[in-house]
C-alpha cells in the first residue's frame, strides 16, 4: 500500500508541458476547507465542506462542495459528495452558467522526518452540464508536500494537482488532459485546528489556445476532531 502511495504521488507531479500559442491571465482564488470527525479515533465517519471564490479577468467562479467520509485508518479515508460550480461572466447580458458534480475521493497521508508530511488525494468527478443529459467523467490526482517548524507555527507547502478527462461531453468537457495546478507558499498555523496557506498558484489549461493563469491563492483549513 505504501509503495503504491509513493508511485501515484510521484506520477502526479509530472505535469504536461504547455503548448504554443498560449494566453496569460491573472486571478485571485480564495478557499475555505473544513472537515469534522463525528467520532474519535478510527474507524469512524466524518463530514466535509469546502467553498471557493475565484475572480478572473472574464468573471467570477464559485464552488460549493459538501461531502461525507469514512476514516478507515489514521492515514487513510474515503469520501463522496456533491459539488455546485456556478460561473458569473462579466460580459453584459451574459447569464450564469451552472455545473453540477458527483465526486468520490481517497486521501492517504504519511508523516516522516521532523515536521515533514506527504498527502495524496485521488478524486473522480461525474460532471453534469447545463441544458444537457450528457455526463462527463474526470480524474484528479493531488499531491501535497509540507514542512512545519518544530517549535514555531510556520512552514512551507508545495502541491500539484493533475486533471484528466476520460469521458467528454458536447457541453464543453474534454476526454483528455484538462489542466494542471501547481501551488507554493507558506503555512501559518493559527490554532490547533486551523491553518492558512497563502501563496502563488500556476494554472495551465489545455484550451484553444492554451491558457496559463497566474493566481494569488489563499486557503483556510479547519479540522475538527472528537
Amino acid at each position: 500500500m505504501k509503495r503504491t502511495f509513493w508511485i501515484v504521488s510521484l506520477l502526479a507531479l509530472a505535469a504536461p508541458a504547455a503548448a504554443q500559442p498560449t494566453t496569460h491571465g491573472n486571478a485571485v482564488w480564495a478557499g475555505w476547507i473544513a472537515t469534522q470527525d463525528l467520532t474519535p479515533g478510527t474507524p469512524g465517519p466524518s463530514l466535509w465542506l469546502d467553498a471557493h471564490m475565484r475572480r478572473e479577468e472574464s468573471g467570477t467562479n464559485v464552488l460549493v462542495r459538501p461531502g461525507v467520509g469514512f476514516r478507515v485508518l489514521p492515514w487513510l479515508s474515503l469520501w463522496a459528495g456533491y459539488a455546485w460550480t456556478p460561473s458569473f461572466p462579466d460580459a453584459p447580458g451574459a447569464a450564469r452558467v451552472d455545473e453540477h458534480r458527483l465526486w468520490e475521493q481517497v486521501i492517504a497521508s504519511h508523516a516522516f522526518g521532523p515536521g515533514l508530511s506527504l498527502q495524496s488525494r485521488t478524486r473522480f468527478e461525474h460532471r453534469f452540464g447545463e441544458g444537457s443529459d450528457e455526463i462527463a467523467h474526470r480524474f484528479r490526482q493531488f499531491v501535497r508536500f509540507a514542512w512545519m517548524h518544530e517549535t514555531h507555527p510556520i512552514g512551507v507547502v508545495v502541491w500539484d494537482e493533475l486533471f484528466v478527462g476520460f469521458r467528454g461531453a458536447e457541453w464543453g468537457a474534454a476526454s483528455r488532459y484538462d489542466q494542471n495546478r501547481l501551488f507554493v507558499g507558506p503555512v501559518f498555523k493559527i490554532a490547533p485546528w486551523a491553518r492558512v496557506e497563502p501563496g502563488y498558484l500556476f494554472v495551465h489549461l489545455d484550451r484553444t489556445p492554451n491558457r496559463v493563469v497566474h493566481a494569488v491563492a489563499v486557503n483556510l483549513f479547519l479540522v475538527g476532531k472528537r
